[in-house]
């Protein structure tokens, strides 16, 4: 086995199983050989004890006899970074347990191989997730906000992504299809967010094709490139799926076109003195917008290049610049359009190249 193929593969191992779980199924792999090659299979298994996200490497060639034996990810990578560039099965510190329970447990991984899948360009798959992947929310009890919703409306890709503050919709219309399964009268699956990362890992930004395919039951979703599949469960909880883009303000009072760069700068320099709350006040007034932390020691003004507005006086909001600052940190657009109504109603930042719109809620000051 290459060396330093093999250590990949067991870095991205470590990253899909659980290894703080208690229960040792959940921390192991899979080494399977048929006599003629080998492969790696591993999964992580969700609350509802069903495999979330699962990864299938192919080794390569074998000349050992035909076995099936359970070992653990984290151990294994340890012991290969001390071999010499040959590696054999014997580094890999294997345990002689039951391989029975994990065989059946990584069922769904080892079958997604024949789901029906084609060749795809990854740069709209790239690009959505680098647009949409921070708003996610990290709390896997949420089902709806712990996921990445993804839409193909024969005209181009749509991600849409929520945490219950912050809500990002992003589009590609160059190009783009994936032939997606077609649920509630449109062509879309729900990505869980541990999946969503494990993709966004394996397509990197210097791989240019990837095989990409749903099974007939819209349950797996199978994404290759080269010698890794990665295996994700989707549409679980479609059909109780919000309505995202009712919460995009259509209309609002008065919007500011700034630098993306200069509110970047700013918004990071502001950080440190914001606290724990992270809350920055933002001031529209008379061509100019200011970012000041809540005790007004920290202030920083930009010039606006555009500015749309009633306004009759100074407009004062609380928002949070970590949220704000996540926002623009993926845009490439070199300016950006900050709409608002009011204090309470949320914010909208629109990049001026892609049409990505991320809305933000604001915070009581």
């Amino acid at each position: 086995m290459n060396k330093k193929e093999l250590i990949a593969a067991l870095t991205e191992a470590t990253k899909i199983v659980d290894c703080r779980s208690r229960i040792k199924a959940m921390r192991d792999a899979l080494l399977w050989s048929d006599g003629t090659r080998s492969w790696m299979v591993c999964a992580r298994v969700g609350i509802d004890h069903q495999v979330e996200v699962g990864a299938w490497f192919d080794l390569g060639p074998c000349a050992d006899p035909p076995r099936c034996m359970v070992f653990s990810p984290r151990e294994a990578l340890h012991a290969v970074k001390l071999t010499d560039a040959v590696v054999t099965v014997s580094d890999l510190h294997l345990a002689h347990g039951d391989a029975e329970p994990l065989v059946y447990m990584l069922g769904p991984v080892i079958q997604a191989r024949q789901i029906t899948a084609r060749e795809y360009n990854t740069a709209p798959l790239r690009h959505l997730m680098a647009h949409a992947a921070y708003a996610m929310s990290c709390d896997v009890t949420r089902s709806q906000f712990c996921a990445a919703h993804l839409t193909d409306d024969g005209d181009g890709l749509t991600i849409r992504t929520t945490d219950g503050h912050r809500l990002v919709r992003s589009t590609w219309c160059k190009d783009a299809s994936l032939d997606l399964p077609v649920s509630r009268g449109e062509r879309s699956i729900l990505i869980p967010a541990s999946g969503l990362l494990a993709i966004q890992r394996l397509i990197g930004r210097r791989v240019p094709r990837m095989i990409f395919g749903v099974n007939a039951g819209s349950q797996y979703l199978r994404t290759t490139v080269g010698a890794v599949t990665i295996v994700v469960r989707v549409n679980a909880y479609q059909s109780a799926l919000p309505v995202y883009d009712n919460v995009i303000p259509r209309e609002t009072q008065f919007s500011v076109t700034v630098s993306r760069v200069a509110l970047a700068e700013a918004l990071t320099a502001i950080l440190p003195t914001t606290g724990k709350l992270r809350v920055c006040v933002v001031t529209v007034w008379n061509g100019k917008l200011t970012l000041d932390d809540i005790n007004g020691t920290n202030k920083h003004t930009l010039v606006v290049s555009k500015f749309v507005s009633a306004l009759q006086e100074p407009f004062k909001i609380g928002v949070s610049a970590r949220y704000l600052l996540d926002a623009l940190e993926p845009l490439k657009a070199q300016e950006v359009t900050i709409s608002m109504t009011d204090t309470l109603d949320p914010i909208k930042i629109t990049d001026l190249l892609s049409g990505a719109v991320a809305v933000i809620m604001p915070c009581r000051i």
